[in-house]
């Protein structure tokens, strides 16, 4: 049987501006966290940097 986590989305303040990210949890614990797709590649087109740079700063944040 499958388990359904629960899941929230949180908005951090990374160095390259907000972003969404995804938060799974169990029993108050983080499992995953992700990094909304479309806000970090609306950022990267507007600054002319990697999405994945975008990304490791959103979950950098995220974990800070």
């Amino acid at each position: 049987a499958r388990e359904c986590l629960d899941r929230e989305e949180v908005t951090v303040q990374s160095a390259l501006g907000a972003v969404r990210v995804k938060v799974a949890r169990r029993n108050g614990d983080v499992l995953n966290a992700s990094p909304e797709f479309e806000d970090c590649a609306r950022i990267a087109r507007e600054r002319n940097v990697p999405v994945k740079e975008v990304q490791a700063l959103a979950i950098k944040a995220f974990l800070s």
